[in-house]
């Protein structure tokens, strides 16, 4: 990842806000995980379309 997350900062956001318990971690993850697959997707070379045929629809 090139951008570092500041935790500092992020709790202290979500100390002003009413989330429930692990609410902020589940946050957090969701954004790390996220901004991973989009390195990962510009590293490989990969198209949104080549991910989309290869993502479970579980309905």
């Amino acid at each position: 990842m090139r951008e570092i997350v500041d935790k500092k900062k992020i709790s202290q956001r979500c100390r002003n806000h009413q989330f429930s318990n692990g609410s902020s971690f589940e946050q957090l993850s969701w954004l790390v995980y996220d901004s991973m697959i989009v390195d990962l997707k510009k590293a490989t070379g990969q198209e949104q379309k080549d991910m989309d045929d290869r993502h479970a629809n579980m309905e």
